[in-house]
């Protein structure tokens, strides 16, 4: 038999329809029983230190990560217009330098 069927068109250029920050993602996964790594977003540096602060007096002596939550790939290679802050993904080791970084971020 002989079907005569519409032609497809392929699409190369991909349209973005969603926009999620990272954190917003690990909670979705996290609704769907899908296992992430713990975190928490701060919008203040105070919140942000009382954050590390809990989890610092809950689990003992940790590392934190502090990460920009943009839109944007390549975040470790940005910067803050303000003071030329070089990145968005940075390593610290007490509260302190978590709310001085988040001075920075926020």
């Amino acid at each position: 038999s002989n079907i005569n069927l519409p032609k497809l068109k392929l699409v190369s250029n991909p349209i973005r329809r969603i926009t999620l920050h990272e954190y917003q993602c690990a909670e979705l996964l996290q609704e769907y029983g899908i296992p992430v790594l713990s975190g928490k977003a701060a919008s203040t540096p105070e919140e942000a230190y009382k954050l590390a602060k809990n989890l610092q007096d809950e689990i003992g002596e940790v590392d934190f990560v502090i990460k920009a939550q943009v839109h944007a790939g390549g975040r470790g290679k940005g910067y803050v217009k303000e003071n030329n802050f070089q990145g968005g993904v940075h390593l610290v080791t007490s509260p302190e330098e978590v709310k001085e970084l988040s001075l920075i971020h926020i």
